[in-house]
């Protein structure tokens, strides 16, 4: 069962933020999305998705394929798979203008060490997070970002609330909790996904009529 969260983003179709991709078979195919949307506001990248939003959805072989290619050790290393043997050849030959294929993620890392992957397969999702410099604060003197302590608090904050939330509506959808809280899905998202490691929050029962259960800390 695809979770409410997931369709509605299906349903806005693809924009710079949002790709489809039915399949994947080269890490570095996704490097090349991941840098793009790093470069601009940042995005997610749906697989087993077509680009029209159809669903032809993914085999459990696929799955253990892709994760195979999604590994953050092999990444690491600067491992690749050839997607396309004949345009591989070309740019052997120097009949192509490529520098470095197959070889994006690595060459990414040397210049900009600060990426952060997670390979969270119960969640079933794959993250990379580049770090951005801090902005240089505005000429009137007022700083580019809150404190870190500000943040924390804020992120307190947001997550009594659904905490709250949560514990009065235990069977409330993604899409319900976002519109209840004026939260951006990918908020609340990163919210649980945190609660759930601490081990305050889990999710009881199948897709299909499942609930959450607040654990007191």
């Amino acid at each position: 069962m695809i979770p409410p969260a997931i369709r509605n983003l299906i349903r806005q179709g693809e924009d710079s933020s949002r790709q489809f991709k039915e399949d994947v078979t080269n890490a570095d195919s996704l490097a090349a999305e991941m840098v793009a949307m790093s470069n601009g506001t940042g995005g997610t990248i749906l697989i087993g998705v077509g680009y029209d939003g159809s669903l032809p959805g993914l085999s459990a072989a696929d799955v253990r394929r892709i994760n195979g290619v999604l590994t953050v050790e092999r990444i690491l290393a600067g491992l690749s798979n050839i997607r396309n043997p004949i345009l591989v050849s070309y740019v052997a030959k120097g009949l192509l203008p490529y520098r470095g294929l197959g070889s994006g993620i690595k060459r990414a890392l040397e210049d900009w060490p600060d990426i952060a992957f997670t390979d969270d397969r119960d969640g079933c999702q794959f993250t990379a997070a580049v770090a951005r410099k801090p902005a240089a604060a505005a000429s009137s003197g007022t700083p580019a970002e809150m404190p870190d302590a500000t943040r924390e608090k804020t992120r307190e904050k947001t997550r009594e609330k659904i905490l709250r939330v949560l514990a009065a509506s235990p069977e409330i959808s993604m899409v319900g909790l976002t519109e209840q809280l004026g939260i951006s899905a990918k908020g609340v998202e990163w919210q649980i996904r945190e609660m759930r490691k601490a081990g305050i929050l889990k999710r009881i029962g199948p897709d299909k009529g499942a609930h959450w259960q607040v654990i007191s800390p």
